[in-house]
């Protein structure tokens, strides 16, 4: 039986955590974020196993499902990414996946706001939309919940509208990451090389000024559209800094069993603001101590400590 996720170079073994996270991703956002860039790839790839044509088919039949159900600028938004990020796979080979998905949402986001600035969409009426509906589901969602946390879910709505770019934005880099590994699960002769597992995660530490002068700029009376865009950056930063705070954390218990994992899931989803909040500044204190460095010069240190004692 041919395995469909893992070419000839990498053997039989399946890819159980990222199918698992690609399915994930697949039930909670947007599917063209992740089925466009994987199409795109797999199709420039100069493909020629059955492998390779099955994805794409597969892929491209999920783009044309969800091109209508995903609405028109999560449609065109992930168009334009998908393209982004294939072209500065190829303008940018040295550069990490992270800094060409980076590349890829600023190209599709400023795209998408030239479309929507005098195009046929209005924002504006898109938000109010967006508002409504969520207004009339949300109650419902949460009936079952204590009225206090339905009042304080709904009173932040606006909030959560106000912010759906960038974390439309945070969901398209994430699905351009995912897209990258089943790629190189599937593509005979891929385009660069394979991401590193979630635990090596990191990216260039002069980001770190980035998410700083995102921070300086939302303290400024910018006037509302410019201040829209800076806030929506912080939530893309934020969301860099907490998967590198959880790469940080996935280091440091590689050798954990897998129930103290579990626990530890457990417990950081109850805690989930508290949780949230340190993971992110994890994050952001790993660019200044290298706590994994750190950690692998310990080890250096304590190995050769023993074997010199030997």
């Amino acid at each position: 039986m041919v395995d469909l996720a893992a070419p000839q170079s990498e053997g039989r073994r399946p890819a159980l955590g990222t199918a698992f996270a690609l399915a994930a991703f697949l039930s909670v956002a947007p599917p063209l974020l992740l089925l466009t860039p994987l199409s795109l790839l797999l199709l420039f790839s100069r493909p020629r196993t059955g492998r390779e044509w099955f994805w794409i088919v597969a892929s491209a039949a999920g783009v044309v499902r969800f091109s209508s159900a995903d609405g028109n600028l999560v449609a065109a938004f992930g168009a334009f990414a998908g393209a982004g990020f294939l072209a500065a796979t190829h303008l940018l080979r040295n550069q990490s996946a992270v800094i060409r998905g980076l590349v890829a949402i600023v190209v599709a986001a400023a795209l998408v706001g030239a479309w929507t600035w005098q195009g046929p969409i209005d924002f504006g009426e898109v938000d109010r939309q967006l508002e409504a509906s969520l207004r009339e589901t949300l109650p419902a969602t949460l009936r079952y919940a204590p009225a206090a946390q339905i009042t304080a879910a709904v009173a932040a709505i606006p909030l959560f509208v106000h912010l759906v770019p960038g974390l439309v934005a945070l969901q398209a880099l994430v699905g351009l990451g995912l897209a990258w590994r089943w790629y190189h699960r599937v593509a005979e002769a891929p385009l660069g090389p394979p991401a590193a597992p979630l635990a090596a995660f990191r990216f260039p530490d002069p980001l770190v000024w980035g998410a700083i002068l995102s921070l300086a700029l939302s303290l400024v009376p910018l006037g509302p559209v410019w201040s829209r865009v800076v806030h929506n950056a912080l939530v893309v930063w934020g969301g860099l800094y907490a998967v590198r705070g959880l790469a940080v954390i996935a280091a440091a218990t590689q050798t954990w069993s897998l129930p103290a994992k579990i626990l530890l899931g457990g417990l950081s989803f109850l805690a989930l603001p508290v949780a949230t909040g340190s993971i992110v500044t994890l994050g952001l204190a790993d660019v200044w101590v290298d706590f994994r460095r750190r950690a692998a010069s310990q080890s250096e240190g304590r190995n050769s400590d023993g074997s010199h004692s030997s």
